[in-house]
């Protein structure tokens, strides 16, 4: 099988809005061409293997990559590594914390892809289990000075589009705090030290609404609406700053069926 792209800019349509103050993103494509869909599939699967196993040795990135090309199969070594990485990811996984899953990765994707925000210099996330506590994401970019989002990530495969998204609102503010806490207590010690001062004031920046600190919720869907987030304002109303709120908005035609054919991927030969 023939390596997709890159990037996913070439399979998606991005778009910028702003509703009074707050920003959002669109990043969409609906009803693609099998082929495309195929190759999306394949790019989201390498991403999360290259993920999961980025402290791991690289020729178990290799081993999988042989076998989902149609190579020969995986060694028992090989295979029982593999399974442990990509546990919670196979076909047979539970499909809404597969399809949460899939969604965390896809705005990991769109967090690196994107080429029009500010610089990235670190990004958390996603967890390795969807239900595991603490925070779904952290971005940290440099416009100047280094700031960072805290991200809440949903699914939606429903009716309801603007429950989850308020959800997600509900979701960041009730938990931010402990989240920023978690990540403090580890990135403090990064050997950058600007970064580690960002790290050690996340708490502290994020209660007393410094420009440093800002709120992003995403939304995996298969639906793509003119208009999201429109309220997300009145949810973090201590920050400060320019742009303190970001929407995500990530759609794909038929996300439960998307999410099942990366997981088959995933588990080729496993």
């Amino acid at each position: 099988m023939t390596g997709p792209a890159r990037t996913l800019s070439s399979y998606f349509q991005w778009s910028r809005h702003r509703w009074r103050f707050v920003r959002w993103t669109r990043v969409a494509r609906a009803a693609m061409p099998p082929a495309d869909a195929e190759r999306l599939a394949m790019l989201l699967a390498t991403r999360i293997v290259e993920h999961r196993l980025r402290g791991g040795p690289a020729l178990f990135v290799g081993a999988w990559m042989r076998v989902v090309s149609g190579g020969p199969a995986y060694t028992a070594a090989e295979k029982g590594v593999l399974s442990a990485y990509l546990s919670g990811l196979d076909p047979g996984h539970d499909p809404e914390h597969l399809q949460a899953a899939i969604g965390e990765y896809l705005w990991h994707a769109c967090m690196v892809d994107d080429a029009v925000e500010p610089a990235l210099v670190k990004i958390e996330g996603p967890k390795f289990y969807t239900t595991a506590p603490g925070g779904d994401g952290l971005v940290v970019r440099r416009d100047g000075q280094l700031f960072f989002t805290l991200w809440e990530i949903k699914k939606h495969t429903g009716r309801h589009l603007t429950r989850v998204i308020r959800d997600g609102y509900d979701q960041l503010s009730s938990n931010a705090t402990r989240y920023l806490a978690e990540y403090s207590a580890v990135g403090q010690n990064a050997p950058d030290p600007e970064l580690a001062r960002l790290y050690s004031t996340l708490v502290e920046s994020w209660l007393n609404g410094s420009s440093e600190a800002h709120a992003g919720v995403t939304v995996a869907t298969s639906d793509a609406p003119g208009q999201c987030f429109s309220t997300m304002g009145k949810h973090f109303s201590q920050l400060g700053g320019v742009d303190p709120w970001h929407g995500l908005l990530v759609a794909v035609d038929d996300l439960p069926t998307f999410s099942r054919r990366v997981a088959e991927i995933l588990w080729t030969g496993l």
